[in-house]
């Protein structure tokens, strides 16, 4: 019985069902963030500035910015978290990281690589360019997560900032190449 049950929860439709439900759900919370909230771009903007210098720094190629979905994904995670006063990489709503990214890749068969870094910082009297730096410097500090801010398999990244009085929460989703098949073209 077990089995029957597990078999049916991993079914095509079922996986669509989830998919769609949390892409509804991170549209949601992007459309009306909680309360006192909202996107900070100029946030979003220096943090891949600083990403980028520091790649550059590590004889790396400088990212480019992920689809406007990815983006959306990246927002709607650090409005979970701040929402939650939670860290970390899956969703309110029971989605993994791999989960969340299937219901923002419609249709996708095969993820390209990806990572996910989140980070908080929640010190008084800082500017916008002060928590960026803020941020950039957890991830850096952080061996898993500098690993991600480096790795050469990643073309774009999705950044997320969101703030909340002193608070911000930043998100970024790292993603390599396209995976491409001929099994369906």
């Amino acid at each position: 019985m077990w089995l029957l049950a597990f078999i049916f929860t991993l079914s095509p439709a079922g996986l669509a069902d989830a998919a769609e439900g949390y892409k509804a759900f991170a549209e949601r919370m992007v459309a009306r963030p909680p309360l006192g909230a909202k996107v900070a771009e100029d946030i979003e903007r220096a943090i891949l500035q600083s990403l980028n210098s520091y790649r550059a720094s590590k004889g790396r190629k400088p990212l480019k910015r992920a689809s406007p979905e990815l983006i959306m994904a990246a927002r709607a995670q650090a409005l979970d978290l701040m929402q939650t006063n939670s860290m970390g990489h899956g969703a309110s709503t029971g989605h993994s990281f791999e989960s969340r990214m299937r219901a923002m890749m419609d249709g996708a068969m095969f993820l390209p690589a990806m990572a996910e870094n989140a980070a908080r910082d929640r010190r008084k009297d800082v500017d916008n360019a002060g928590k960026a730096q803020g941020l950039m410097a957890q991830w850096i500090k952080s061996g898993s997560h500098r690993k991600n801010l480096t790795n050469l398999s990643y073309v774009a990244v999705a950044i997320g900032a969101v703030k909340r009085g002193d608070e911000v929460y930043a998100v970024q989703i790292f993603v390599g190449p396209e995976t491409k098949t001929n099994l369906f073209r």
